[in-house]
């Protein structure tokens, strides 16, 4: 991966990169773009969510991980893991993309 003169990561054929230590996940059928902490990922609701996704995708899907929630149904989980109501905390300094 390259960096940018700024020493940030940048991607490939105008892929976007989520910052050191956080991921991006695409939720509900619109596939909307979250970047979100990768601490998130051992919380009991978020493991809900990834059971979910396994029930509806499989184990083994290909592509970036795609949870089957409604939007604003993970807007509210998020706003949870992150304990107040801060909508930008939880996206890695990142407004929604």
């Amino acid at each position: 991966m390259k960096k940018s003169s700024e020493g940030k990561n940048i991607a490939r054929k105008g892929r976007r990169v989520a910052p050191a230590g956080c991921f991006s996940v695409y939720v509900g059928p619109q596939k909307k773009r979250f970047v979100i902490k990768t601490e998130y990922a051992n919380h009991p609701l978020f493991k809900n969510l990834l059971e979910e996704a396994e029930s509806e995708f499989g184990h083994n899907s290909q592509g970036p991980l795609s949870l089957p929630c409604n939007v604003d149904i993970f807007n509210r989980v998020l706003t949870e893991l992150d304990g107040n109501n801060d909508e930008i905390s939880h996206r890695c300094g990142f407004p929604r993309c």
